[in-house]
């Protein structure tokens, strides 16, 4: 069935659950009841937003059974149940991206509870080193970039050196490889590395700063024609 408000889910029965080509022969019959106080009610999320590997509470209502009957996921990711009561649910929060806010979904030994997107937890986006700290200003240096919050998919990440865009390779929660364009000048400078996880931009908390610079440059002086003699060529003219 379609989500429900939960004014309707209070005794709400289901006139049969059937099967095609089953007979209903339980003893009790074959109703489903949808009970208001069967469901797991979520209230509150603290902290609201944090790190992978935090501990977060979940208040609420319903929670019944125990760590092993109880689980708790946070945007189709499992946070690892430590503690449970009828009221509060504690959890370690799994890695994930800063994206924006996650849904979190309770499940007991009653069912689910019902999404509410008030009841969210959101993951810092954050910068915090880059490997190497300088490169060609004609581009193509590969960089390794810490932090965390960011993303498994390439299409849901960004980066810039100054205005230019760095090239994603590879990426996970806590890594970006990309590769550094041209330079817009063709002199030295350093400039800004920015990360954005969708539509939010990663905090920097190291040095978050790349280096053009001409010392790791190539530069090309001239370039000279040559003949290149091949094994036969070279025998026709010793003979």
């Amino acid at each position: 069935p379609g989500a429900r408000r939960m004014s309707e889910l209070a005794f709400e029965t289901v006139e049969s659950v059937s099967l095609t080509g089953a007979v209903c022969d339980a003893p009790a019959g074959c109703d489903l009841t949808y009970r208001y106080d069967l469901t797991p009610i979520l209230s509150a999320v603290s902290p609201s937003m944090g790190r992978a590997g935090d501990t977060i509470f979940i208040n609420g209502s319903g929670f019944v059974g125990t760590v092993a009957d109880v689980s708790v996921v946070i945007g189709g990711e499992s946070c690892l149940v430590t503690d449970v009561s009828t009221n509060a649910i504690a959890c370690v929060a799994p890695l994930h991206d800063g994206s924006g806010p996650k849904t979190v979904v309770v499940s007991t030994s009653t069912g689910y509870s019902l999404p509410d997107d008030n009841v969210t937890f959101s993951y810092a986006a954050r910068l915090g080193s880059i490997l190497p700290a300088q490169g060609s200003i004609g581009g193509g240096t590969i960089l390794t970039l810490v932090g965390e919050g960011f993303s498994m998919r390439r299409t849901d990440l960004n980066v810039y050196a100054g205005d230019s865009r760095c090239k994603i390779t590879a990426c996970n929660h806590t890594f970006i490889e990309c590769v550094t364009e041209a330079s817009n000048t063709s002199t030295a400078q350093d400039v800004d590395v920015r990360v954005t996880v969708g539509d939010v931009s990663a905090d920097c908390v190291g040095i978050c700063t790349f280096a053009y610079d001409t010392v790791y440059t190539p530069t090309l002086t001239n370039v000279s024609a040559c003949l290149l003699y091949t094994s036969d060529a070279a025998d026709e003219e010793d003979s």
